[in-house]
């Protein structure tokens, strides 16, 4: 019988402290209201006093605000000198970016639009080529040359070739996505 009355005390306890940590989460939960396409925890009103019409509770429901860029703010795209738009500077592709943006047609902007956005692949496109190039060097058919403290610690040299082979992944991964938009564009 002492098992069962330690057992029984145990439980209980447990249950109290529980139960303290569960009430304040259940107390802090607000009312939500949906407007339209807005969230709010503030009792909405019509200027005369009323609740707004529109305006519904949501009940069971936890609302994660997620903030985007802000439009407003951002500097215009720079149609003249697309090398302040991020484009590579001094590209095949960027020079390309430049000739579709100046030959745009007053009457098939939509056919501007294609061409500036085959434009910026194909420069994303040869940028993308050349890091391939790069890490395909230092690469070297999974065997590239130990580099300083490598030659007594094994583990760094496996985790650099690792990355090399990781990174080579991602580049090829990459290629492909941006040959597919390319051929989606032709």
């Amino acid at each position: 019988m002492p098992i069962n009355r330690s057992l029984r005390c145990l439980v209980l306890w447990l249950g109290f402290w529980l139960g303290l940590w569960v009430t304040p989460q259940v107390w802090a939960q607000e009312v939500i209201y949906r407007c339209g396409h807005e969230y709010t925890n503030q009792k909405p009103v019509t200027p005369t006093g009323k609740k707004a019409p529109d305006c519904q509770v949501l009940q069971g429901v936890s609302v994660t605000e997620i903030k985007g860029p802000d439009l407003a703010k951002q500097a215009p795209m720079d149609k003249k000198n697309p090398d302040k738009n991020g484009l590579a500077k001094n590209s095949a592709g960027a020079k390309r970016a430049n000739e579709a943006i100046g030959s745009e047609s007053k009457e098939n902007p939509e056919q501007a639009v294609r061409q500036e956005a085959k434009a910026i692949l194909e420069a994303e496109w040869t940028r993308a080529q050349s890091q391939r190039q790069a890490l395909l060097a230092a690469y070297e058919n999974g065997a590239p040359p130990l580099l300083g403290d490598e030659v007594r610690n094994h583990q760094k040299y496996l985790d650099r070739v690792a990355e090399l082979k990781r990174q080579l992944d991602r580049n090829e991964a990459d290629l492909t996505g941006l040959q597919h938009e390319l051929n989606r564009l032709k």
